[in-house]
């Protein structure tokens, strides 16, 4: 019967079937708005693949610098062990002040040749991070390597998630990276499962900037991935390379030529959509003291837990700071940017990752300024 089909997608406990993929699809859409409009402008993503001791130590404070957002895959069955050793608390508060997004990568980044161990390796890991970080939204899952995974190694074919993990995968989880051919996709064509990412560990600046200005020129999307424990090793990418790398990253976004998204957010990328823009009185104008609007809980409530930005480009002279401050019982944040003007149009940027329980979030801009209109947005 056709109630027996939808129920016989897997046999894992895990899986609910066709039924289980579409609500889980339909709520990862409503949590995010659906799209994220980028008005023709190629989008770039930047993910993490787990070692979070050299993450911390070393990409965070570059993450900081240029204002980027971020995603950080992990495994919480190694959480505290080799060099996986930022803590739950470190790593939330860096989620929630920088724009960052965490995404699940297995339970211990393990293979399994068993319906019982893929139970455990892809299945019970989403609870495992939900519950260690209860103010993060989390719905995303990021492919890995380690054996033949009952059939899911490559994860660059349709048929590989028709397999007994795939399955599981699509039961839970909103996104699936995989491997799919080809590293810069049409922005407009949202790929949930299988998408590719460019790898970071042994690319030259020229290469990276390629894959930027390819995403740039052709409206497309490209998400970056590095492993932070190969910087500075031989023959791999240094710090001093990717501080080039994500500033160029930056000048781009910057100079108005592309947007920088979550990873999940560039999966939604549509180049064909206008900007999203949460706020009602940020339209451009001239400013001399003090904006603010409280973003209406109505539209917002739905994607805390999620990154976003408030974003504007000003020109002026003297000091100038747009900052967002969220209220909530347990993790409220204060987070801004401050520049001094001298003239010269400049783009002001906060990424933040309001917490779930978040009540309130007020955008405010202080400054005698003439600015090109205050965004606020999923991104």
């Amino acid at each position: 019967s056709r109630w027996a089909r939808i129920t016989s997608a897997t046999s894992s406990p895990f899986g609910d079937g066709a039924l289980a993929r579409e609500a889980i699809v339909s709520h990862g859409l409503h949590k995010r708005g659906g799209v994220i409009g980028t008005a023709g402008k190629g989008a770039v993503a930047l993910r993490f693949s787990h070692h979070t001791k050299f993450f911390e130590e070393k990409i965070v404070p570059l993450l900081k610098k240029y204002r980027l957002p971020w995603a950080q895959v992990i495994n919480p069955g190694n959480h505290g062990t080799g060099n996986d050793t930022m803590t739950w608390e470190n790593l939330t508060r860096e989620v929630h002040e920088t724009g960052g997004e965490i995404w699940d990568h297995g339970q211990t980044h393990s293979n399994f040749s068993s319906e019982s161990e893929a139970d455990y390796e892809l299945g019970t890991s989403l609870e495992d991070l939900r519950a260690a970080m209860p103010s993060v939204h989390i719905d995303c899952f990021a492919a890995y390597g380690s054996g033949d995974m009952m059939g899911m190694k490559g994860w660059d074919t349709p048929e590989k998630f028709a397999t007994y993990g795939g399955k599981i995968l699509l039961s839970k989880y909103f996104i699936v990276n995989g491997l799919f051919p080809g590293q810069v996709r049409r922005s407009n064509a949202q790929s949930f499962i299988g998408a590719p990412y460019a790898p970071l560990d042994n690319m030259s600046l020229a290469q990276v900037r390629g894959r930027v200005n390819a995403a740039r020129d052709t409206q497309g999307a490209v998400m970056f991935m590095l492993h932070p424990n190969y910087l500075d090793q031989e023959g791999r990418m240094t710090t001093a390379q990717l501080d080039e790398a994500l500033g160029y990253i930056a000048s781009e976004r910057d100079a108005g030529r592309i947007r920088v998204l979550s990873t999940a957010g560039q999966i939604l990328a549509d180049s064909s959509a206008e900007e999203q823009n949460l706020l009602q009185t940020g339209a451009a104008g001239e400013l001399s003291g003090t904006w603010s609007e409280s973003v209406s809980s109505l539209v917002s409530a739905a994607s805390n837990g999620l990154p976003h930005e408030a974003e504007s480009w000003v020109k002026g002279t003297g000091e100038v700071t747009l900052k967002v401050v969220v209220n909530s019982p347990t993790r409220p944040l204060s987070i801004e940017h401050k520049v001094i003007l001298s003239g010269e149009s400049q783009r002001l940027g906060v990424p933040i990752t309001p917490p779930l329980d978040a009540t309130s979030t007020v955008v405010s801009l202080s400054g005698n300024v003439r600015h090109t209109g205050i965004k606020y947005r999923p991104i």
